[in-house]
């Protein structure tokens, strides 16, 4: 079963990308800002990271270079609010 993180301060959108990833059976762990995200990404495998672009701690694009300088190469989808 494919295990995903999703890192958003959004809950009611971190809720709605939980319940909708497990209702099609991946297994999904949530973190509400960068800390307790990369936290999370240090204790657990994990097969797909989805980071918000902006969070509080450190943002998605911080979070996704430490991850990388950090040896952790898995794949990641950043999601943004931002208009244009």
């Amino acid at each position: 079963m494919m295990r995903v993180l999703i890192a958003d301060d959004d809950t009611s959108l971190l809720e709605q990308l939980r319940e909708t990833l497990a209702s099609e059976r991946y297994t999904v762990d949530t973190a509400s800002n960068g800390i307790e995200a990369m936290d999370k990404l240090y204790d657990a495998v994990f097969d797909l990271v989805i980071l918000d672009v902006m969070m509080p701690h450190i943002d998605g694009l911080s979070l996704l270079e430490q991850m990388r300088k950090g040896g952790i190469n898995i794949p990641v989808l950043m999601l943004t609010a931002k208009g244009d």
